[in-house]
């Protein structure tokens, strides 16, 4: 069986080139990686144990690195992007990170060793040493690298429309509520947006950014109320938040929206609470983020050697009113 230093021999290349070659990377000029190609194809060497047609280098199959699966906007996301990508004849692979680096880094390198074609990510770690612009990746929300293209909600856009709402139905004192991220982050966005308006129409407000894992939005809910308790009007970063911070209103008995109005961000529906609410809300377009993902990422892999004019794209968000607002 071929070795990768049997093609490095018989290319009379370096292994550093062949390497470059496999994994699609720049710095080899297109005589040269042809050679290494035909060398590689003539010798029958199969790196990764991937058996792809190497001229191709195709996999059939996008990665999806999400921090948890059982989140419904995730949920929703890769049912979306599942069937973009269907319709160009890849598969879609899901890793669940929980948030872990190494998980995530396993998955980076499935890409470099061509089992994967491209992936989408969702990450608030800081991976910029792992990836390089000219990757086939596309990140959601995160900024990993100069050229890496960002999708993402008009984050900005929920900022303002929350505030001025909750400013406009009579709120005297606001709060926002939401994660702590330690990387730049178009989803800080939304709370800067927000204090922003705030700031603009002389109203009282408070920032609770804190660092939680989803499942811990019920305690970060009980701590912000403890710490403000006087706040009339909210705005989450989630929904999950949203109706954390709901269930504990109504178990303290506080009327809704009478005394405190609450608006959440992703619009998706929450069946398995036990409070069945019609959340006020801005709502995500799940579907077109799904489009626009894969999209930017087939471009990507189509032209590896060309960057995208568009690095970053925003979908349009839409405040949606329910029950838990005027």
């Amino acid at each position: 069986m071929a070795t990768i230093k049997d093609v490095a021999r018989e290319a009379k290349v370096g292994l550093a080139t062949v390497s470059r070659v496999i994994n699609n990377e720049k710095g080899v000029s297109e005589k040269t990686r042809q050679i290494v190609l035909n060398t590689i194809e003539r010798l029958q060497y199969i790196p990764n144990a991937s058996g792809r047609t190497l001229k191709t280098r195709k996999a059939g199959i996008i990665g999806l690195s999400v921090p948890d699966i059982s989140q419904k906007v995730y949920s929703m996301l890769a049912s979306s992007i599942t069937g973009a990508l269907a319709q160009e004849g890849y598969l879609l692979v899901v890793s669940n990170s929980q948030g872990n680096i190494h998980t995530q880094v396993t998955f980076i390198d499935m890409l470099k060793q061509n089992k994967l074609d491209g992936i989408i990510m969702v990450s608030d770690n800081n991976l910029n040493k792992y990836i390089h612009d000219s990757m086939p990746i596309v990140s959601i929300d995160s900024e990993f690298a100069p050229n890496i293209p960002i999708v993402t909600s008009d984050n900005d856009m929920g900022g303002r429309l929350a505030a001025g709402y909750l400013i406009e139905h009579g709120c005297h004192k606001l709060g926002y509520l939401g994660p702590r991220l330690l990387i730049p982050s178009e989803v800080n966005k939304r709370w800067e947006a927000f204090c922003h308006v705030c700031q603009q129409r002389k109203v009282e407000y408070c920032c609770f950014l804190t660092p939680y894992e989803h499942g811990e939005e019920m305690s970060v809910a009980q701590k912000f109320l403890e710490e403000h308790p006087d706040v009339d009007g909210i705005f989450t970063a989630s929904d999950y938040m949203a109706y954390s911070l709901l269930k504990i209103l109504k178990r303290d008995h506080r009327k809704i929206p009478e005394e405190v109005q609450v608006i959440g961000f992703d619009g998706i529906k929450m069946d398995d609470w036990s409070m069945e609410v019609d959340l006020t809300t801005i709502r995500q377009n799940i579907t077109e983020m799904g489009r626009e993902l894969v999209c930017l990422l087939l471009n990507r892999i189509d032209k590896p050697s060309e960057f995208s004019d568009v690095l970053q794209s925003k979908i349009p968000v839409e405040l949606h009113i329910g029950v838990t607002t005027y």
